[in-house]
């Protein structure tokens, strides 16, 4: 991922798709799409991430609670936190302001 398209993600504020579900099971969190049927599975970090996607907190926001919650340098919890949004991006999981989420 390119440098700027890193920084445009911490800056975007994004929300949980209304078409999945989420459930913790056996200390995971998973994820049902509604419209594809697929399930996913994320460790408590990603349930965690996951969780504060709720449309009112930039991603940079969320980067920092991962620092103040769990064992993590910021760069660390930075490059991971954009890489599971993108992918919740990309898999349309979730959204953002752009989308209309």
């Amino acid at each position: 991922m390119t440098r700027g398209k890193k920084h445009m993600i911490l800056d975007q504020v994004c929300t949980r798709s209304a078409e999945v579900i989420e459930r913790e099971l056996q200390g995971e969190s998973v994820l049902l799409d509604l419209n594809t049927g697929i399930y996913y599975s994320l460790n408590p970090a990603g349930g965690f991430i996951w969780r504060m996607l709720d449309g009112a907190r930039t991603v940079r926001e969320i980067v920092d609670l991962m620092v103040a919650e769990f064992d993590v340098d910021p760069e660390t919890a930075a490059a991971d936190t954009v890489e599971l949004v993108s992918d919740l991006l990309e898999q349309k999981l979730a959204g953002t302001e752009r989308d209309g989420a």
